[in-house]
């Protein structure tokens, strides 16, 4: 599903190699996020040494990695490995799901940090 709305970026320096990470969840920090932690997802390939830029996607719509099923409209969070899923309680709310799909699958998300799951 293709979706033309702008998005917002940021730059950071990676923190680790993230060679083939593109659309994975980076924190911050510049490193690959973990479970229930405030990720972003990769927009570039280019941040393959520690503190080349790693273009993060803060706001809008982006392509993300899953790390589980989840279905369309469903609030996402960041899963271990850096890949998105659907958000539990607790859990840091990133974006929510634009169309359903299931793990290792490419799908579309709209990035808008919403708080906790309840």
């Amino acid at each position: 599903m293709a979706y033309g709305q702008a998005k917002h970026c940021i730059s950071v320096p990676a923190g680790e190699d993230l060679t083939n990470k593109e659309f994975f969840l980076v924190g911050l920090d510049g490193k690959l996020g973990g479970d229930g932690s405030l990720a972003y997802p990769l927009q570039n390939e280019a941040a393959s040494t520690t503190g080349e830029p790693a273009s993060l996607c803060i706001a809008g719509v982006s392509q993300v990695y899953l790390g589980g099923t989840v279905t369309a409209g469903a609030a996402l969070a960041c899963g271990a490995g850096g890949k998105a899923v659907a958000a539990t309680a607790g859990k840091q709310i990133i974006g929510y799901a634009l169309e359903a799909g299931a793990a290792n699958e490419l799908r579309t998300m709209l990035v808008v940090l919403n708080g906790t799951a309840a």
